[in-house]
């Protein structure tokens, strides 16, 4: 894991391109063990799924889970996935009528889109996909400022 120690007079180092910052698989398996449940789960989204480390993660607490991964950089198919839709927005794709049970990972929190943060537009539209009793499991800053 990458650790970046400032102080006041410290520049921070410039954003990565398309807020790509992968997650420790460590953490993902420990947050996705703490809210696992045993209601079925049949569909799982993973928005801005990066190189699918969350999606492949949940697949082996779900592995009959149909498992969709959205990735705005045009990256390879993951293994594990059943949908792959890279160099696609999250933002811009549609989902008439799909509603998923789990929703998992790391969106980007900015730039600002419309005013708001990315992270923002990432909560506002998974609510929208969630089915009845379904879950999201997003990893966040305390606090999102808009």
């Amino acid at each position: 894991m990458t650790t970046i120690y400032v102080t006041r007079d410290t520049p921070l180092p410039s954003r990565r391109p398309n807020e790509f910052y992968p997650t420790e698989r460590s953490l993902i398996k420990a947050a996705l063990e703490a809210y696992s449940y045993t209601d079925p789960v049949d569909f799982i989204l993973d928005p801005g799924a990066g190189d699918g480390r969350w999606g492949q993660a949940a697949k082996t607490l779900y592995p009959e889970a149909n498992l969709t991964g959205v990735e705005l950089r045009p990256t390879h198919y993951p293994l594990d996935f059943d949908l792959w839709l890279g160099a696609k927005s999250f933002l811009d794709f549609g989902f008439p009528g799909v509603y998923y049970d789990l929703i998992i990972g790391n969106p980007p929190y900015g730039p600002k889109v419309e005013g708001r943060p990315l992270a923002e537009h990432f909560i506002r539209i998974g609510f929208n996909l969630l089915a009845p009793g379904g879950r999201m499991i997003y990893l966040l800053p305390l606090q999102l400022q808009a």
